[in-house]
Parts: C-alpha cells; sequence; structure tokens
C-alpha cells in the first residue's frame, strides 16, 4: 500500500497559469520559426475559441496538435522561464515530504510535451499530466481524470497523505487525501469546498 503526496502545478507550485504562457512562446515559436501552416492554424483556434466556435478543452487540444512538436530546445528555455515562478513556500513544503522519503506526484492538466521536462529539474517520484493529443482516447487531466491516473500507476490501494492545490477542480483528490493544503485559493474555491472537510491555507 503506497502513501503518497499529490501537488498541483498552475497556481500551486507555480504562480502563474503555465499554459496561457505556452501560448505565448509557442506563437513567437511558430511566426520566427516561419512555420506558416502551423501558425494559420494555431491563430485560427484562438479565433474560433475567442468567438465562442469553440471550448475551452477542445481549444487545448487543436492548440496542442500544432505545438506539442516544437524543438525541446525551445521547450527548455520555456521551462526556464517557469522556473522564475515558481512558488517557493510550496516548494518547501515538498522537499519536506522527499526528505521522509514519501513520494512526491506533480498532478497537472498542463500538457506533458513541457510538463515532463519541467518536473524533471525538480526531480518528483511521478508526473500526471495531460498526455499528448497525438496518442488514442485523449483526455485532460483534470478532476477525476487526475485521481484515475494516479491510481493507474500506484494501484487502487494508494494513499493520499496530503494534497497541495489552488483549485476545487481537485475535489476528487481532496475528498481523498489525509490533509490538504490549499494554495492562495479563489472565493469560488473557498465557496466549492466549505464545510467538506479541514484544510491549511498556504
Amino acid at each position: 500500500m503506497k502513501t503518497i503526496v499529490v501537488v498541483d502545478l498552475d497556481g500551486c507550485l507555480c504562480t502563474v497559469n503555465s499554459f496561457r504562457y505556452w501560448l505565448f512562446f509557442s506563437l513567437i515559436f511558430l511566426l520566427f520559426s516561419l512555420r506558416w501552416a502551423a501558425l494559420y492554424k494555431f491563430n485560427l483556434y484562438i479565433v474560433l475559441r475567442i468567438f465562442g466556435k469553440s471550448d475551452r478543452v477542445r481549444m487545448k487540444r487543436d492548440i496542442l496538435s500544432v505545438t506539442e512538436n516544437i524543438p525541446t530546445f525551445f521547450i527548455k528555455l520555456f521551462c526556464r522561464f517557469l522556473y522564475l515562478f515558481i512558488n517557493r513556500n510550496v516548494l518547501s513544503e515538498v522537499r519536506k515530504y522527499e526528505k521522509l522519503q514519501v513520494p512526491v506526484v506533480l498532478s497537472t492538466a498542463a500538457p506533458a510535451c513541457y510538463v515532463n521536462i519541467f518536473a524533471k529539474k525538480i526531480g518528483f517520484s511521478h508526473v500526471s499530466s495531460t498526455r499528448s493529443v497525438f496518442g488514442l482516447s485523449w483526455k485532460e487531466n483534470i478532476g477525476d481524470e487526475k485521481w484515475e491516473s494516479i491510481r493507474a500507476y500506484y494501484g487502487k490501494e494508494v494513499i493520499i497523505d496530503c494534497v497541495f492545490t489552488d483549485h476545487h477542480d481537485d475535489l476528487p483528490l481532496l475528498m481523498r487525501a489525509r490533509k490538504r493544503v490549499l494554495v492562495r485559493p479563489s472565493r469560488a474555491t473557498l465557496g466549492r469546498i466549505s464545510g467538506l472537510f479541514d484544510f491549511d491555507v498556504l
């Protein structure tokens, strides 16, 4: 029976929404590398989203279909940029569990194309992220999907000792954790979880 700690990325370990910055970095790369076909599709997907012709998940999948294959050197540059926004308080708490040899899992809806590289430097025991759009049955790693991904890796008897997150999207994990730490939670998140369980705020 495995006991783990789970940490969210956007708004938690990282103080910003990494995918929003991925959009900007991808646009810059496609523009300066003269990838006109990919750039046309990229802009089309953004416009469709702006005018309500595409939902958030559809836009994310479409954008990834033209940005996942960006060269590794550029993704590493993007990750170096993200490191500037690491929440040092959260990282400090994570290190405490690592010293106790408790596996720490980075669980996020952000795409694997940059999350895996970002997480490697920090040294997580496992990374659960949104898989490649080029695989079968693509799903965003959010909500129940996070829980199922963790169970698929660690087994059905896995125990979550603590969850660090900023958002009520992680309720499936929060409900199963022994301890919960909310990182700069919004009023909407506090409203959704009020009365459901005890939690700390970081």
